[in-house]
């Protein structure tokens, strides 16, 4: 991806901000920790689009958007900062003495319009700038605890969060369209392809492409369908898998979770629990009694 955020520290060397990012092939979503409260300068030029939530505070600082410099409140928390493509923004910020950090999204404004089925003319050009966006707040919050998390998380839920938050960047592009439940034909070769790969990493732009829509209107279109989501389906039937292999024998738990497709057994303790009510060993136990 061309284009990308960088923070530069002139002051104190060493590392002073901690980085995490999940790379797909339509965008990039990182997080950002700084560690310490030495002033720092960033900037943003790229041919792709730039979207951030801040939660940081400011000693000190300046902003600037295509050259153009911006009035910026020292308590950025839960505002929002949007830069199209060739919006460069730079600047420099002393950090207040507290923990300051940001998640931004980096996405093609053109891949996004075929994935939600829209043209590209219909999204934001226009810099948006230290803006509070409640609903595109929530959603980037939720995409940053997926970007922060160590272990290896869902590709669905992750590619369905960025989703939503450029969709509604984009005003709810799509809100307006009908969408009507899948036809039994596709949902079954969705299903079929499910069980299939349930051992794989499965995306959502994966599902999609087997129903033959675009990822935003597969979404709405499988969840009207079945009344699950394509992320809390496919957990279901990770879920499913695992008690599967659970009653088939002795396989270790953790050889359980890599075959139904969880990054570890600890998620699969978690995500089993949550469906099931009980967690695999209490499952183990019971069918052996």
């Amino acid at each position: 991806m061309t284009g990308s955020v960088s923070v530069r520290y002139p002051a104190a060397p060493g590392t002073h901000a901690t980085r995490s990012v999940i790379w797909r092939p339509h965008f990039q979503a990182s997080c950002v920790t700084l560690e310490n409260h030495a002033p720092y300068e960033y900037s943003w030029d790229g041919e792709f689009a730039y979207l951030a939530l801040h939660d940081v505070q400011l000693a000190d600082g300046e902003l600037r958007i295509a050259g153009d410099a911006v009035a910026q409140p020292h308590d950025l928390t839960d505002l929002i900062t949007f830069s199209p493509p060739g919006a460069a923004i730079s600047g420099w910020s002393k950090p207040a003495r507290r923990t300051n950090s940001f998640v931004s999204l980096c996405f093609a404004p053109k891949a996004l319009a075929e994935r939600i089925g829209r043209n590209e003319a219909a999204l934001p050009i226009q810099p948006r700038v230290l803006v509070r966006d409640e609903q595109l707040a929530s959603i980037l919050q939720k995409l940053a605890s997926l970007v922060r998390n160590e272990t290896v998380v869902d590709d669905v839920l992750v590619d369905a969060l960025a989703l939503m938050a450029m969709v509604e960047l984009a005003g709810g592009a799509g809100r307006e369209t009908v969408v009507r439940g899948l036809s039994s034909a596709r949902v079954k070769r969705v299903r079929d392809y499910v069980e299939e790969h349930l051992g794989c990493a499965i995306a959502l732009d994966d599902l999609a492409e087997v129903a033959g829509l675009s990822a935003f209107h597969f979404s709405r279109s499988f969840k009207e369908a079945t009344g699950l989501s394509p992320y809390r389906y496919l957990l279901s039937r990770r879920v499913e898998r695992a008690k599967s292999l659970i009653r088939e024998g002795e396989m270790p738990l953790r050889e359980i979770a890599l075959a139904a497709g969880f990054a570890s057994q600890s998620q699969l303790s978690r995500t089993f629990s949550a469906i099931a009510g009980e967690t695999p060993r209490a499952f183990r136990a019971r069918q052996f009694d």
